[in-house]
Protein backbone atom coordinates (compact mmCIF):
# COMPACT_ATOMS: atom_id res chain seq x y z
CA UNK A 1 0.00 0.00 0.00
CA UNK A 2 1.33 3.36 -0.77
CA UNK A 3 1.22 6.55 0.88
CA UNK A 4 -0.61 8.09 -1.24
CA UNK A 5 -3.18 10.60 0.53
CA UNK A 6 -4.79 11.73 -2.48
CA UNK A 7 -3.49 15.06 -2.47
CA UNK A 8 -1.49 17.21 -5.33
CA UNK A 9 -0.90 20.04 -6.07
CA UNK A 10 -2.21 22.35 -8.97
CA UNK A 11 -0.80 25.38 -9.96
CA UNK A 12 -1.43 28.35 -12.34
CA UNK A 13 0.27 31.39 -13.53
CA UNK A 14 -1.85 34.06 -15.85
CA UNK A 15 -1.72 38.05 -16.65
CA UNK A 16 -5.06 39.46 -18.07
CA UNK A 17 -5.50 42.58 -19.19
CA UNK A 18 -8.96 42.51 -20.51
CA UNK A 19 -10.78 43.39 -17.39
CA UNK A 20 -13.81 40.49 -18.66
CA UNK A 21 -11.16 38.24 -18.37
CA UNK A 22 -9.83 39.23 -15.32
CA UNK A 23 -13.51 39.17 -13.48
CA UNK A 24 -14.34 36.00 -14.49
CA UNK A 25 -11.64 34.48 -13.90
CA UNK A 26 -11.68 36.09 -10.30
CA UNK A 27 -15.68 34.85 -10.06
CA UNK A 28 -14.18 31.51 -10.25
CA UNK A 29 -11.46 31.82 -7.93
CA UNK A 30 -12.61 33.68 -5.00
CA UNK A 31 -16.42 34.15 -5.20
CA UNK A 32 -18.38 31.39 -7.50
CA UNK A 33 -22.22 33.81 -7.17
CA UNK A 34 -20.60 37.37 -8.42
CA UNK A 35 -18.12 39.39 -8.47
CA UNK A 36 -17.88 43.04 -10.19
CA UNK A 37 -14.41 45.06 -10.53
CA UNK A 38 -14.06 48.82 -10.93
CA UNK A 39 -11.09 50.17 -11.92
CA UNK A 40 -9.10 53.68 -12.15
CA UNK A 41 -10.10 55.78 -14.98
CA UNK A 42 -7.46 56.10 -17.22
CA UNK A 43 -4.87 53.51 -16.06
CA UNK A 44 -4.01 50.61 -18.28
CA UNK A 45 -5.91 47.33 -16.85
CA UNK A 46 -3.64 44.78 -15.65
CA UNK A 47 -3.92 42.02 -13.23
CA UNK A 48 -1.22 38.85 -11.99
CA UNK A 49 -2.70 35.55 -11.17
CA UNK A 50 -0.50 32.91 -9.05
CA UNK A 51 -2.72 30.51 -8.02
CA UNK A 52 -1.88 26.97 -6.04
CA UNK A 53 -4.91 24.44 -4.98
CA UNK A 54 -4.17 21.47 -2.39
CA UNK A 55 -7.39 19.60 -1.68
CA UNK A 56 -9.24 21.96 0.54
CA UNK A 57 -6.96 24.83 0.03
CA UNK A 58 -6.54 27.09 -2.36
CA UNK A 59 -3.94 30.14 -2.03
CA UNK A 60 -4.10 32.89 -4.55
CA UNK A 61 -1.27 36.02 -5.02
CA UNK A 62 -2.27 38.56 -7.01
CA UNK A 63 -0.43 42.22 -8.48
CA UNK A 64 -2.43 45.14 -10.19
CA UNK A 65 -1.26 48.02 -12.13
CA UNK A 66 -3.94 50.17 -11.17
CA UNK A 67 -6.38 51.08 -8.54
CA UNK A 68 -9.06 49.17 -8.14
CA UNK A 69 -12.69 48.19 -6.20
CA UNK A 70 -13.85 44.70 -6.21
CA UNK A 71 -16.88 43.88 -5.04
CA UNK A 72 -18.10 39.87 -4.11
CA UNK A 73 -21.00 38.55 -3.29
CA UNK A 74 -21.36 34.70 -1.79
CA UNK A 75 -17.51 33.89 -0.85
CA UNK A 76 -17.23 30.16 -1.43
CA UNK A 77 -14.94 29.03 1.38
CA UNK A 78 -13.46 30.72 4.43
CA UNK A 79 -11.86 33.47 3.13
CA UNK A 80 -8.25 34.84 4.81
CA UNK A 81 -6.71 38.27 2.70
CA UNK A 82 -2.89 38.59 4.21
CA UNK A 83 -0.64 41.40 2.30
CA UNK A 84 2.54 40.72 0.84
CA UNK A 85 3.03 44.30 -0.23
CA UNK A 86 0.85 47.56 0.21
CA UNK A 87 -2.26 48.54 2.26
CA UNK A 88 -5.85 47.41 1.35
CA UNK A 89 -8.98 47.86 2.90
CA UNK A 90 -12.15 45.63 3.03
CA UNK A 91 -15.49 46.31 4.08
CA UNK A 92 -17.02 43.24 5.53
CA UNK A 93 -20.80 43.46 7.37
CA UNK A 94 -20.00 47.56 7.82
CA UNK A 95 -16.88 47.32 8.89
CA UNK A 96 -13.92 48.95 8.00
CA UNK A 97 -10.95 46.13 7.43
CA UNK A 98 -7.07 47.57 6.82
CA UNK A 99 -5.19 44.97 5.33
CA UNK A 100 -1.34 45.29 5.59
CA UNK A 101 1.50 43.33 6.65
CA UNK A 102 0.62 43.24 10.42
CA UNK A 103 -2.93 42.76 9.63
CA UNK A 104 -4.73 40.33 7.95
CA UNK A 105 -8.82 39.91 6.90
CA UNK A 106 -11.34 36.86 7.71
CA UNK A 107 -14.53 36.63 5.54
CA UNK A 108 -16.88 32.91 5.88
CA UNK A 109 -18.50 31.39 3.20
CA UNK A 110 -21.69 33.05 1.69
CA UNK A 111 -20.26 36.60 3.11
CA UNK A 112 -20.13 39.54 0.95
CA UNK A 113 -17.18 41.67 1.00
CA UNK A 114 -15.87 44.84 -0.99
CA UNK A 115 -11.66 45.97 -1.21
CA UNK A 116 -10.50 48.66 -2.25
CA UNK A 117 -6.75 49.51 -2.65
CA UNK A 118 -3.98 51.10 -4.71
CA UNK A 119 -1.89 49.72 -7.62
CA UNK A 120 1.05 49.21 -4.76
CA UNK A 121 -1.32 46.56 -3.14
CA UNK A 122 -0.38 42.56 -3.27
CA UNK A 123 -2.79 40.55 -1.72
CA UNK A 124 -2.52 36.73 -0.86
CA UNK A 125 -6.12 35.05 -0.46
CA UNK A 126 -6.66 31.88 0.80
CA UNK A 127 -9.56 30.42 0.87
CA UNK A 128 -10.47 27.08 3.00
CA UNK A 129 -13.18 24.86 2.19
CA UNK A 130 -15.98 25.28 4.96
CA UNK A 131 -16.40 21.29 5.34
CA UNK A 132 -12.73 21.02 6.09
CA UNK A 133 -12.57 23.51 8.57
CA UNK A 134 -15.49 22.59 10.16
CA UNK A 135 -14.17 18.88 10.24
CA UNK A 136 -11.52 19.87 11.47
CA UNK A 137 -12.34 21.76 14.38
CA UNK A 138 -14.68 18.33 14.99
CA UNK A 139 -11.51 16.87 15.09
CA UNK A 140 -10.01 19.21 17.90
CA UNK A 141 -12.91 19.24 20.00
CA UNK A 142 -14.21 15.73 19.61
CA UNK A 143 -17.79 16.86 18.89
CA UNK A 144 -19.67 18.33 15.43
CA UNK A 145 -20.01 22.06 15.99
CA UNK A 146 -23.55 22.64 17.05
CA UNK A 147 -23.38 26.39 15.43
CA UNK A 148 -21.72 28.02 12.36
CA UNK A 149 -17.54 28.90 12.62
CA UNK A 150 -16.90 32.30 12.21
CA UNK A 151 -13.94 34.39 12.41
CA UNK A 152 -12.63 37.91 13.38
CA UNK A 153 -13.28 39.89 10.47
CA UNK A 154 -9.75 42.09 11.70
CA UNK A 155 -6.73 39.96 12.66
CA UNK A 156 -3.44 40.81 13.86
CA UNK A 157 -0.59 39.11 12.68
CA UNK A 158 2.44 41.37 13.72
CA UNK A 159 3.45 38.47 16.13
CA UNK A 160 2.68 35.13 17.90
CA UNK A 161 1.04 31.86 16.89
CA UNK A 162 -0.95 34.29 14.03
CA UNK A 163 1.91 35.30 12.90
CA UNK A 164 3.73 32.04 12.94
CA UNK A 165 -0.06 30.66 10.99
CA UNK A 166 0.71 33.79 8.31
CA UNK A 167 4.25 32.33 7.78
CA UNK A 168 2.59 28.87 7.25
CA UNK A 169 0.34 30.03 4.82
CA UNK A 170 2.97 31.54 2.58
CA UNK A 171 5.17 28.75 3.34
CA UNK A 172 2.20 26.58 1.57
CA UNK A 173 2.38 29.08 -1.54
CA UNK A 174 5.76 28.89 -2.27
CA UNK A 175 6.25 25.33 -1.77
CA UNK A 176 2.80 25.13 -3.99
CA UNK A 177 4.00 27.05 -7.16
CA UNK A 178 7.54 25.32 -7.12
CA UNK A 179 8.12 23.21 -9.73
CA UNK A 180 10.12 20.79 -7.62
CA UNK A 181 7.83 21.01 -4.44
CA UNK A 182 7.88 18.43 -1.48
CA UNK A 183 4.26 19.00 -1.85
CA UNK A 184 4.65 16.45 -4.51
CA UNK A 185 4.74 13.42 -2.06
CA UNK A 186 1.05 13.20 -1.00
CA UNK A 187 2.39 12.36 2.79
CA UNK A 188 4.12 16.04 2.96
CA UNK A 189 1.12 17.36 1.52
CA UNK A 190 -0.91 15.54 3.69
CA UNK A 191 1.01 17.33 6.60
CA UNK A 192 1.17 20.82 4.77
CA UNK A 193 -2.79 20.52 4.47
CA UNK A 194 -3.50 20.37 8.74
CA UNK A 195 -0.68 22.49 9.45
CA UNK A 196 -2.70 25.42 7.32
CA UNK A 197 -6.77 24.34 8.40
CA UNK A 198 -5.21 23.64 12.41
CA UNK A 199 -3.42 26.40 12.18
CA UNK A 200 -6.08 28.67 11.20
CA UNK A 201 -8.38 26.81 14.29
CA UNK A 202 -5.62 27.82 16.63
CA UNK A 203 -3.97 30.50 16.35
CA UNK A 204 -6.75 33.00 15.17
CA UNK A 205 -9.59 34.29 17.21
CA UNK A 206 -13.29 33.01 16.15
CA UNK A 207 -16.56 32.22 18.02
CA UNK A 208 -15.48 28.18 18.96
CA UNK A 209 -12.90 29.21 21.27
CA UNK A 210 -14.09 28.10 24.38
CA UNK A 211 -14.84 24.39 23.29
CA UNK A 212 -10.87 24.55 22.16
CA UNK A 213 -9.86 25.97 25.24
CA UNK A 214 -11.59 23.34 27.40
CA UNK A 215 -9.39 20.90 29.36
CA UNK A 216 -8.88 17.58 27.23
CA UNK A 217 -10.85 14.25 28.47
CA UNK A 218 -9.00 11.74 29.79
CA UNK A 219 -8.06 8.84 27.38
CA UNK A 220 -9.81 5.82 27.80
CA UNK A 221 -7.74 2.43 27.75
CA UNK A 222 -10.03 0.91 24.73
CA UNK A 223 -9.61 4.17 22.59
CA UNK A 224 -5.41 3.78 22.92
CA UNK A 225 -5.72 -0.35 21.84
CA UNK A 226 -7.53 1.15 19.03
CA UNK A 227 -5.42 4.05 17.91
CA UNK A 228 -2.12 1.58 18.51
CA UNK A 229 -3.51 -1.82 16.30
CA UNK A 230 -4.18 0.55 14.04
CA UNK A 231 -0.52 2.31 13.51
CA UNK A 232 0.92 -1.64 13.88
CA UNK A 233 -1.37 -3.01 11.71
CA UNK A 234 -0.79 -0.67 8.60
CA UNK A 235 2.15 1.95 9.48
CA UNK A 236 2.61 2.95 5.82
CA UNK A 237 -0.51 4.73 5.67
CA UNK A 238 -0.17 8.57 6.05
CA UNK A 239 -2.26 8.97 9.21
CA UNK A 240 -2.90 12.55 10.41
CA UNK A 241 -3.07 12.98 14.05
CA UNK A 242 -6.86 13.64 13.33
CA UNK A 243 -7.26 10.41 11.28
CA UNK A 244 -5.81 9.10 14.18
CA UNK A 245 -8.29 10.85 16.99
CA UNK A 246 -11.13 9.72 14.98
CA UNK A 247 -9.66 6.35 15.08
CA UNK A 248 -9.46 6.39 18.94
CA UNK A 249 -13.49 8.36 18.65
CA UNK A 250 -11.28 10.88 20.44
CA UNK A 251 -10.16 14.97 20.58
CA UNK A 252 -7.01 15.54 19.03
CA UNK A 253 -6.14 17.05 22.36
CA UNK A 254 -7.35 14.05 24.24
CA UNK A 255 -4.98 11.59 21.80
CA UNK A 256 -1.36 13.39 22.16
CA UNK A 257 -1.84 14.07 26.25
CA UNK A 258 -3.57 10.26 26.26
CA UNK A 259 -0.39 8.85 24.55
CA UNK A 260 2.44 11.06 26.27
CA UNK A 261 0.58 9.73 29.86
CA UNK A 262 0.96 5.78 28.52
CA UNK A 263 3.25 6.04 26.03
CA UNK A 264 5.92 8.43 26.82
CA UNK A 265 5.95 10.05 23.03
CA UNK A 266 3.19 12.02 20.93
CA UNK A 267 1.44 9.75 18.51
CA UNK A 268 3.38 11.17 15.29
CA UNK A 269 6.49 9.90 17.53
CA UNK A 270 4.74 6.26 18.06
CA UNK A 271 3.87 6.34 14.18
CA UNK A 272 7.57 7.19 12.92
CA UNK A 273 9.24 4.32 15.75
CA UNK A 274 6.80 1.63 14.50
CA UNK A 275 7.38 2.80 10.38
CA UNK A 276 11.25 2.44 10.99
CA UNK A 277 10.77 -0.77 13.24
CA UNK A 278 8.87 -2.52 10.13
CA UNK A 279 11.82 -0.90 8.21
CA UNK A 280 14.34 -2.52 10.06
CA UNK A 281 12.84 -6.06 9.85
CA UNK A 282 12.12 -5.75 5.68
CA UNK A 283 16.08 -4.50 5.09
CA UNK A 284 17.18 -7.31 7.36
CA UNK A 285 15.18 -9.93 5.27
CA UNK A 286 15.91 -8.34 1.96
CA UNK A 287 18.28 -9.49 -0.27
CA UNK A 288 20.48 -6.66 -1.72
CA UNK A 289 20.37 -6.84 -5.41
CA UNK A 290 16.95 -7.45 -5.37
CA UNK A 291 15.76 -5.17 -2.65
CA UNK A 292 16.26 -1.46 -1.84
CA UNK A 293 16.43 0.93 0.97
CA UNK A 294 14.43 3.64 -1.06
CA UNK A 295 11.83 0.86 -1.95
CA UNK A 296 11.54 -0.08 1.76
CA UNK A 297 11.48 3.64 2.67
CA UNK A 298 8.12 4.11 0.83
CA UNK A 299 6.36 0.59 2.28
CA UNK A 300 6.76 1.79 5.26
CA UNK A 301 5.32 5.38 4.83
CA UNK A 302 8.45 7.17 4.67
CA UNK A 303 8.25 9.94 1.49
CA UNK A 304 11.78 11.63 1.96
CA UNK A 305 14.68 9.15 1.62
CA UNK A 306 16.92 11.69 3.23
CA UNK A 307 14.77 11.91 6.01
CA UNK A 308 13.74 8.34 6.86
CA UNK A 309 18.22 7.59 6.20
CA UNK A 310 18.97 10.06 9.30
CA UNK A 311 16.03 8.74 11.39
CA UNK A 312 16.82 5.32 10.91
CA UNK A 313 20.46 6.11 11.96
CA UNK A 314 20.11 7.74 14.98
CA UNK A 315 18.34 5.14 16.01
CA UNK A 316 19.92 1.72 14.92
CA UNK A 317 23.43 3.27 14.86
CA UNK A 318 23.68 1.62 11.30
CA UNK A 319 22.77 3.36 7.53
CA UNK A 320 19.89 1.58 6.13
CA UNK A 321 22.18 0.48 3.46
CA UNK A 322 24.78 -1.49 5.97
CA UNK A 323 21.29 -3.52 7.09
CA UNK A 324 20.33 -4.27 3.81
CA UNK A 325 24.25 -5.49 3.45
CA UNK A 326 24.27 -7.32 6.77
CA UNK A 327 20.80 -9.42 6.32
CA UNK A 328 22.06 -10.47 2.91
Amino acid sequence: MSDDGGLRPQRWRTILSDEGLARQELARLLAPAGLTLDAAAGSGFRLGVDAVRLGPLLAVSMSFAMPLTATMAGLGGYHFTLSDAGRGQLVHEGARVEVDRGHAAAAGPGDAVTFRHGADFRPLALIVDEAALRQELAVLTGMPAARRLRFASSLTVTSGAAASWCRTVRSFRAEGLAGDSLLQYPLIAEHMRHLVVAGALLCLPHSHRAELDQPAAPMHPASLRRVVTAIEDRPEQPFSVGDLAAIGRISVRTLQIGFQRHLGMSPTAYLRQVRLGRAHQLLLAGLQGQETVAAVAHRCGFAHLGRFSRAYRQRYGAAPSETLRLGD
